[in-house]
């Protein structure tokens, strides 16, 4: 397939409409033709003379860049007719012809770069050979592209069978380096830049191959690798999705797919290390979106069916109406360009059934996230030139390209050029068709469409409106605005102003501040900075200063450039008020209107950057906070982005955006006068274009509770968020992309702004209100009310991407106030709508959904929530892995706390289990070890699994000496420790520890023996029986209520002083106290006194000591002094004839000493 274009990236050009009309029948009008134009002259509103080759009713074709080099005109005169010749236009500034094996490469515009070294750009041609090859070289299998550290570009090359030729500097042939790819016999079609990372090269049959040019052991040579999707793609949710909605998709071992198109978009970063390409890669039924970077394997983010439901498309939209036969239809998908959000494609059908003539189609989908469209954003059929019917081979001159404000679709003899804002419009035809002419290949160049003719060379197509100088400048802008020229300004009649009135209004800072905006257009510098120097003295500006005059006037001069009325409409001459108008909009169109203040307000920008007064901006009182002063012009300049979205949208939403402009202006009190209507009123003032917003949120709800069945309101639910998805989705584009522009300047004292979008403000200057109220009546009146599974899908899709702009607003804010004192109020405020707004997804089982809010945002409780749910312990590992720089699995583990399942955590990291990748990897178990620090009671497990026995032996010894809850669980911990000790085979080393874990085993059997009357009677529950001290344990041996006690229950208690230092001497006092109290020492028998004391408790006591003692030692530990024992006040008050109790006590202490002594 011949192409000519491989587009970089789409980037700030206008909105793409949903759908257009149907258009069946066409017929050819504004065409202009090449044949017979001369070069000719034209003045125009620059100095600069621009050859113009022709010109129709919308357009102009003129030369661009620099002139070719004699090498390629030769070359192209002198070509055979059997030599294949192509070319490509780079938009870095370099073109490339290849004619044979001959490769021909020169620089047809200054980059920006060269412009910033003031280094003009080389007239040199460079030539170079390409590698031998059976089949025709093709420039789209080149690619020309200059290195950092470079001035002199380098260059890939690559035959049709697959050889690699790269030359580090494209000066020297001679130093090319050669190599191989192993494609199988497959033929190479297209290669793909992605910047530093190198290119994609792909094949007819979509094989695609990354080639990075590498510097290995001081030699240049390219690394070739594969792009392959992963076994497990089919696995995962886009592909899921994708073939719920589209139908099964063709597998890897299946037929081999026809490519049609490759490109590149890079992703836009805040951090400029982190470099992310996007490649869409199309066949003739599949859309595949991979991710690649520089470090990292690429991955395949999805992959889609689009074939079948374009053919579907094309089918409902032109032969259905005609009674066609759906299977007589045949489509093809002919090109692909990258779009703001997502691709657009130039598909074309016929129906031989019908008619032989062809009918061409752009379909769009939205392509920004990592999910799989499920439907075409849009699908608009063109008014085309009647072509018959063509080959395959004919098909594939026909490519797209995106520029501007225009869609255009070329071949080698026409241009047709469609506007975005309604492609189903008539197109202005160009036909190139000189004896020889041709169109080599096409790009886009500074949003300017390039082409190559090989008869004039370089040409740009051009609207009329549009400054010559624009066209034909070398150097790239550095302007807020890309399209914004000085020459433009006049188009806008800003230089008609009478400047010496404004001027004259010297108490006016905001007048004055216009007057030298004016004279700073008008390039009157010495007017311009002299009125600046006497409006903002520098020594006297308080750069902090909130609400400072330059501030406050730079923010009225920008509001009023916004809210102006157009300047040559006769219709607003009687609404005009006193004040000074600017007159930024002069078209009597209103998009053009609005276009036109755009322009202006990125003129008024400039003035301010090159007047040094944008980097002394401070802040201002806006929406409620104080805001930085460049964030509240970002908010007038994102208003004017969503008033255009607004009124592309009213090509299929008319009725209801109407609706909404009568229902604003009635919430404002404005009704229209004269000859003015309700949308002139409304696209004046823009800096009110949220009350769209906020009217259609109103009519929603009064339509949901009204009588309306729940099919019309889920119908009319969606219509309204398509509208306000698609006008936010383009503001927040614009934010993004303008992010680095609309920071605040550093010399802000830290904490003084805060960042509250107009989008996610409350009140009636911003929407959060109202996409909070969208959102819970798109869920509760749509997705959870409607039958239908494709509508319910769609709404629930934009719930979703309503939830994702409130969430990211909050965002914003709460990043602006990190480290103030209102940081830690405001994170909690966010995690609970966070929380509220996702929750109800898990709800409703829409998992996916859910787990895209919940990874974008943090909402790491959601993410854990749903991996236990399904029971994807595969996800849950990826998260652990994703989010370890947030710390996840330290929340992880202690959600596995909190919820009380210790068990999971275990399962989950068990080192060496084989259950989890989590569990082998090692920075995972060092953060498991971390928190486990914190959680003794489970690290001792982990100490196993890991067959740290000894470790795990010592934790459970700590945490048998800190239970005091239960005992069963003290005996367990106990048991483990000591079991754990001795699988660590350090029983003898560690013999101190042994005796002590026996030691507290012993006191628990101890405690196991109370009978339970005991337990009962002093108030001790059996089932949950906490741990006993040992001195507590001695008072229930001996107590009154243990009526079973004997001797041993008392030496019990005595062997249990050993566990009791503070009060030993006291207890043992208190245990012979008892045991003496056991029996009734005074109305025994006293003729035998000896068998009376040898039947007491005490005796026995005693006895049994001196049996169980060898040494004696125990004796004279355990048994006290009779003397002290005849002293105790217990025993004195209990046994008043204390002559009686004297006596026997003497007789058992005589009768020990004396057997002792035998």
């Amino acid at each position: 397939m011949d192409r000519s274009y491989q587009n970089k990236s789409f980037q700030g050009s206008a909105a793409w409409p949903v759908s257009g009309k149907r258009n069946t029948f066409v017929m050819r009008n504004n065409r202009s033709s090449i044949a017979g134009s001369s070069r000719m002259s034209v003045s125009g509103r620059s100095s600069q003379s621009v050859q113009v080759i022709t010109r129709t009713r919308l357009h102009d074709v003129k030369l661009f860049g620099l002139p070719l080099p004699v090498l390629v005109t030769e070359a192209l005169t002198f070509a055979d007719r059997s030599t294949a010749v192509s070319a490509h236009i780079s938009p870095d500034g370099w073109a490339w012809l290849v004619c044979g094996r001959r490769l021909l490469i020169w620089q047809y515009k200054q980059t920006l770069a060269m412009a910033q070294q003031r280094r003009p750009p080389s007239t040199q041609c460079r030539e170079l050979t390409l590698p031998a090859s059976e089949l025709a070289h093709r420039a789209d299998l080149v690619w020309v592209y200059t290195k950092e550290d470079s001035v002199v570009p380098a260059c890939i090359a690559v035959s049709p069978e697959g050889t690699v030729r790269y030359w580090p500097s494209i000066a020297y042939e001679g130093t090319s380096v050669e190599d191989s790819t192993d494609l199988q016999g497959q033929e190479c079609d297209s290669l793909t830049s992605i910047s530093s990372m190198g290119c994609i090269l792909a094949t007819t049959t979509s094989t695609i191959v990354r080639l990075q040019p590498e510097v290995s052991n001081g030699r240049h040579c390219v690394t070739c690798t594969t792009l392959k999707p992963p076994q497990s793609i089919l696995g995962g949710i886009g592909r899921r999705m994708s073939s719920l909605i589209f139908g099964s998709l063709p597998t890897a071992g299946g037929a081999e797919a026809k490519l049609v198109r490759v490109t590149s978009v890079e992703k836009s970063s805040s951090n400029k290390d982190q470099i992310e390409f996007i490649v869409f890669v199309l066949t003739e039924h599949t859309l595949q979106k991979w991710s690649v970077t520089p470090y990292d394997v690429e991955r395949l983010l999805f992959e889609c069916e689009v074939g079948r439901r374009i053919r579907e498309a094309f089918q409902e939209k032109i032969w259905d109406s005609q009674g066609g036969n759906p299977d007589e239809q045949e489509s093809w998908l002919l090109d692909m360009q990258a779009t703001s959000d997502g691709v657009a494609i130039l598909a074309a059908s016929v129906h031989p059934q019908i008619s032989q003539n062809m009918q061409f189609s752009i379909a769009t989908l939205t392509t920004d996230s990592a999910i799989a469209p499920t439907r075409l954003k849009s699908f608009t059929i063109l008014k085309n030139e009647v072509v018959a019917r063509k080959t395959e081979q004919d098909l594939s001159q026909y490519q797209l390209l995106i520029a501007g404000h225009s869609a255009l679709v070329y071949s080698h003899r026409n241009v047709l050029v469609f506007p975005l804002s309604n492609l189903s419009d008539e197109p202005d035809v160009i036909e190139f068709r000189n004896e020889g002419e041709r169109l080599l290949g096409g790009s886009v160049c500074a949003n300017v469409p390039v082409f190559f003719s090989k008869t004039h060379g370089l040409v740009a197509v051009s609207p009329l409106d549009y400054s010559p100088h624009d066209f034909s400048s070398q150097n790239d802008s550095i302007a807020f605005g890309a399209d914004v020229s000085i020459s433009e300004c006049g188009d806008t009649s800003v230089l008609e102003q009478d400047l010496e009135e404004l001027t004259a209004q010297t108490q006016s800072v905001d007048a004055r501040m216009k007057a030298a905006f004016l004279y700073h257009v008008s390039k009157n510098q010495a007017q311009c900075e002299a009125l600046v120097r006497e409006l903002f003295p520098r020594q006297e500006m308080q750069i902090s200063d909130v609400g400072s005059p330059l501030d406050v006037a730079v923010v009225k001069v920008s509001q009023d450039l916004i809210d102006d009325i157009p300047a040559r409409d006769p219709r607003w001459f009687d609404m005009k008020t006193s004040n000074i108008s600017l007159s930024s909009s002069t078209s009597l169109h209103i998009l053009r209107q609005v276009e036109q203040k755009q322009h202006a307000l990125d003129l008024f920008f400039n003035f301010l950057v090159d007047l040094k007064l944008w980097e002394r901006l401070s802040a201002v009182v806006s929406l409620g906070v104080v805001m930085a002063t460049t964030h509240v012009l970002a908010e007038q300049a994102e208003k004017l982005v969503a008033a255009i979205a607004l009124h592309h949208l009213q090509s299929e939403h008319g009725t209801l955006i109407e609706t909404a402009i009568r229902l604003a202006l009635d919430m404002e009190g404005e009704k229209p006068t004269g000859k003015l209507n309700a949308k002139d009123l409304f696209y004046r003032k823009v800096s009110g274009i949220q009350r769209a917003i906020q009217v259609l949120v109103k009519w929603c709800e009064d339509q949901a509770h009204s009588e309306r069945s729940p099919a019309e309101v889920a119908k009319q639910l969606s219509e309204v968020n398509e509208i306000i998805l698609e006008v936010v989705r383009q503001v927040i584009q614009y934010r993004q992309q303008k992010e680095e522009i609309f920071q605040p300047n550093n010399h802000l004292e830290v904490g003084l702004c805060e960042y509250l979008p107009w989008t996610a403000s409350v009140g009636q200057g911003g929407l959060r209100e109202a996409l909070l109220k969208q959102q819970s009546l798109t869920l509760k009146f749509g997705a959870r009310s409607t039958g239908d599974p494709k509508l319910k899908a769609k709404l629930y899709d934009q719930v979703l991407n309503i939830i994702d702009i409130i969430l990211d607003g909050k965002k914003c804010h709460l990043e602006s106030v990190r480290g103030s004192n209102k940081f830690t109020v405001l994170f909690e405020q966010y995690q609970k709508v966070r929380s509220n707004l996702i929750e109800p997804f898990v709800e409703d089982h829409e998992y996916e959904r859910a787990v895209m809010l919940a990874e974008k945002y943090y909402d790491f409780k959601t993410l854990v929530q749903i991996c236990e749910i399904t029971n994807n312990r595969d996800r849950l590992d990826t998260y652990i892995e994703k989010f370890k720089d947030q710390d996840f699995s330290q929340f992880l583990f202690s959600w596995y706390i909190q919820e009380q399942k210790p068990g999971r955590l275990l399962e989950t990291f068990r080192a060496g289990s084989g259950l989890s990748a989590a569990a082998q990897n090692a920075s995972q178990q060092a953060a498991l070890k971390r928190f486990l620090g914190d959680h003794p009671s489970l690290s001792w497990l982990q100490h196993v699994f890991l067959h740290d026995f000894l470790t795990a032996s010592d934790t459970l010894s700590t945490l048998a000496q800190q239970e005091t809850e239960l005992l069963r669980r003290k005996k367990s911990m106990l048991s483990l420790a000591k079991l754990a000790l001795l699988a660590s085979g350090e029983t003898e080393a560690r013999s101190d520890q042994r005796v002590l874990l026996d030691a507290e085993l012993d006191l628990v059997a101890h405690q196991e023996d109370l009978p339970e009357s005991v337990l009962v009677a002093h108030g001790y529950d059996i089932d949950t029986l906490h741990v006993l001290t040992p001195s507590e344990l001695i008072q229930l041996l001996i107590c009154n209520e243990n009526q079973s006690a004997d001797e041993y229950t008392f030496k019990k208690a005595l062997d249990l002083l050993k566990y009791e230092e503070n009060q030993k001497s006291e207890l043992r006092h208190k245990i012979w106290c008892q045991a003496i109290l056991r029996d009734d020492w005074l109305e025994a028998d006293s003729d035998i006194p000896l068998n009376v004391v040898q039947k007491t408790i005490f005796y026995k006591l005693v006895a049994l000591i001196v049996f169980m003692d060898t040494t004696g030692q125990s004796l004279k530990e355990l048994v006290p002094p009779k003397d002290r024992l005849l002293e105790a006040i217990e025993l004195v008050e209990k046994l008043p004839d204390s002559e009686s109790f004297k006596y026997l006590l003497s007789i058992a202490y005589e009768h020990f000493e004396i057997a002792l002594a035998e």
